[in-house]
């Protein structure tokens, strides 16, 4: 059986939620079948870097695995598709040529292949064009989130905001509607797509984001004062962690998170550290127990010495109303109490006091004074924490998962 995975944007390096998940899946699925992953590349330099070695990682065991030879600047493709040019003839006319190259390798991949797993509504019309009326081909939509739900959430309400809302509809419709099977992250998720587009309980099936939890330590009380050792703060001190991308988003959280650092200023042993690229847009004065870490990327090493010296993880994804917050579960991984809202809570099933603090963003103060202040808590929580992920989102779980739903469809 030959299964063909077909992704819109570069997979390599899988540092986020996205690029996680099909790393995951097809490095399981090629265990079992030939895998072609088809995606773009970005750049040639990733093709020689980073990608190339990766790819040769994931051919192992000598199943199939292919790239898509012609990079194309996928950040081109959000607005295209919002506003309807969604077959190749129309990209190709907008002069995106590397698209077409690409397109044209999807409808040659297709031919050998028994099952299409597409990562995103934007591919639904080039795959059901490409697919002839005798093609017996199974076709999975994987749902990383709810296209529409996001838009929702992103899009003004207004009449071009409403006319890219339809089009997002429209086009997550069809990748439902054309798929035998659509995969979903999370039971919310699940659920909400079956509202909005009629879909049939057993068609959808929940695959959680999965981590790589055996490769994921959680800091011993030796290990966390090293690091912190390493940070240059005393071993006693409670180091409160935000971690994020520079997205407009996660800027916006600064404000909360220098709010939060005042009101602990007080405090000589609470510091606040913010890494990840989201730390190169503190501007301004900002409190003293705030530290400004590196740029990096949650797949990075200093994310790993980071979280082994973090007491608090916060997440808060403001921005998106589907799918899973990958960071909320790296934190969660590695044992940590983890503060977050409470619609993240709700889409990844979480409970305050429980496996989480919870909270509105009013109530982040009082809320992470509790943890603070309680250090019983926090282990309690980390603990927790951990034990939920590797029981609802490990990749490995995940992944056979899928490879059970595929074989059944097949069945």
């Amino acid at each position: 059986m030959r299964l063909l995975v077909v992704n819109h944007f570069p997979v390599f390096p899988p540092n986020n939620g996205g690029k996680l998940r099909i790393v995951s899946l097809v490095e399981h699925f090629s265990r079992f079948f030939d895998v072609t992953l088809l995606c773009p590349l970005g750049t040639r330099e990733v093709l020689r870097s980073d990608s190339a070695t990766r790819t040769t990682q994931l051919t192992g065991g000598g199943k199939e695995l292919d790239v898509a030879e012609s990079p194309f600047k996928p950040a081109l493709l959000g607005p295209l598709y919002l506003l309807g040019y969604n077959s190749v003839d129309a990209l190709s006319s907008n002069r995106v040529s590397d698209f077409s190259a690409f397109a044209s390798r999807v409808r040659r991949e297709l031919v050998g292949s028994t099952v299409v797993l597409m990562e995103h509504p934007f591919l639904s019309r080039l795959i059901r064009r490409s697919l002839t009326p005798r093609d017996r081909k199974k076709v999975i939509y994987d749902a990383i989130d709810v296209e529409f739900a996001s838009a929702s959430f992103q899009n003004p309400r207004n009449p071009v905001g409403n006319m890219l809302l339809s089009r997002v509809a429209a086009l997550e419709r069809t990748a439902c509607s054309m798929s035998d099977a659509v995969f979903a992250t999370t039971d919310y998720d699940k659920a909400l797509l079956e509202r909005l587009y009629g879909l049939a309980e057993r068609r959808v099936v929940t695959i959680p984001i999965g981590l790589d939890t055996s490769a994921i330590v959680p800091p011993t009380e030796e290990s966390k004062a090293r690091a912190k050792a390493e940070f240059g703060i005393p071993p006693d001190s409670i180091l409160v962690a935000y971690i994020a991308s520079a997205a407009l988003h996660n800027t916006k959280v600064l404000a909360l998170i220098s709010r939060l650092a005042s009101e602990f200023a007080e405090s000589r042993n609470v510091v606040f550290y913010v890494g990840g690229s989201v730390a190169s847009h503190i501007t301004g004065a900002v409190p003293q127990n705030v530290v400004r870490g590196s740029s990096f990327t949650f797949g990075d090493s200093r994310v790993y010495n980071t979280l082994q010296a973090t007491d608090v993880a916060i997440s808060l994804d403001l921005n998106h109303k589907t799918g899973t917050p990958v960071k909320t579960l790296e934190y969660m991984a590695h044992g940590l109490p983890v503060m977050v809202t409470q619609d993240e809570a709700r889409r990844v099933g979480l409970t305050d006091r429980v496996n989480a603090s919870v909270a509105s963003v009013d109530a982040m103060n009082e809320k992470l004074r509790e943890l603070l202040e309680n250090p019983d808590l926090r282990r309690r929580l980390g603990k927790a924490a951990r034990e939920f992920v590797v029981r609802n989102h490990d990749s490995a779980k995940s992944a056979d998962k899928a490879l059970t739903a595929i074989q059944g469809m097949l069945a």
